[in-house]
């Protein structure tokens, strides 16, 4: 009588059931994933037109370059050198005032009757110059005037060759006076380097005594 009930409960899960047997629990590992979700964006979607209406070109990446023309050179302006200079320089020399250092010295005049030269009375002055720093002077000359002197005496001017730096030179002029008449004298320096011109005139003091030798008249001796 127990075993009645228990077959009948059996045939009626059997006829209710799913044919397949749940034996265990499902694979966990043959669960298929589901499908990524839709992502939304802040980004709206663009949908194009189907038209064929025509577009504007693109713009032209392309730069346009823009040549400057080219500037017209204008007549060329042509230099004409001046002809040379084909005046004929001066020879006639430059002469500079009498430089300090050159000295005069009148060491003073006496008189006398010079026959030789068909002339009466002469005053002879005795001058040294000196060129104790200058540069050397060559054709030294020195000329001896008078307020009442007669005719040319030729040892109215003396010359010597060289004046050298540190030499000094003694000389004796000469010019025709007139007899018992005071005689004022005037003396010029002229040489290749400078010109000096005649002192104003003055009376020139006996010699005496100072008179110097006539062996050394003339000739350059150096400074003492």
């Amino acid at each position: 009588m127990k075993r009645i009930p228990l077959l009948i409960a059996i045939l009626f899960l059997t006829a209710c059931g799913n044919f397949d047997a749940v034996t265990s629990a499902p694979n966990p590992f043959a669960i298929t994933p589901s499908l990524a979700p839709s992502i939304l964006t802040a980004t709206p979607i663009f949908i194009l037109p189907t038209t064929s209406a025509s577009l504007p070109p693109p713009p032209s990446l392309t730069p346009s370059l823009t040549l400057e023309a080219t500037p017209t050179i204008g007549s060329t302006d042509t230099f004409t050198p001046a002809p040379p200079d084909t005046e004929t320089p001066s020879l006639t020399p430059t002469f500079t005032a009498l430089p300090a250092p050159l000295t005069v010295n009148v060491l003073g005049c006496d008189t006398g009757l010079d026959l030789t030269h068909g002339m009466g009375e002469v005053t002879n002055a005795y001058v040294t110059i000196a060129n104790p720093g200058g540069p050397n002077l060559t054709n030294v000359c020195a000329t001896l005037s008078a307020a009442d002197e007669g005719r040319v005496h030729p040892d109215k001017t003396v010359c010597i060759p060289l004046l050298a730096t540190g030499f000094q030179v003694t000389l004796k002029l000469t010019v025709d006076t007139t007899t018992n008449t005071a005689t004022l004298i005037q003396l010029a320096i002229l040489s290749d380097q400078l010109s000096r011109p005649a002192d104003s005139p003055a009376a020139c003091s006996a010699i005496g005594a100072n008179l110097p030798a006539d062996s050394i008249l003339g000739i350059p001796a150096p400074i003492q």
